[in-house]
């Protein structure tokens, strides 16, 4: 994994997007990471895990809430529901 200064980013764009392609590319403000530059096939990848993995939540979070709602606790069953629609994209 590559690092630059954002100054060097800035300058040398072309080298970063480059680097990108074969492994993340680390940028660093005042001696700081503050950014990663990623090729588009691992971005896509990592969104495609982070909304598998948050779909995954959220059935178990429904899943609690109907065990929940068995069990008298409406409270409980509500705030699951709620998070589950808010993993699912669904609710504010």
């Amino acid at each position: 994994m590559k690092t630059y200064t954002s100054k060097e980013a800035s300058r040398r764009l072309a080298a970063v997007l480059k680097d990108a392609q074969v492994s993340p590319v680390v940028i660093e403000r005042h001696g700081r990471a503050r950014a990663a530059v990623v090729s588009m096939r691992r971005f896509e990848l990592c969104e495609r895990l982070l909304r598998n993995a948050l779909d995954a939540a959220a059935v178990d979070a429904l899943h609690g809430s109907l065990e929940a709602a068995k069990d008298g606790k409406l409270k409980t069953a509500g705030r699951l529901r709620l998070m589950a629609r808010s993993m699912a994209g669904l609710g504010k």
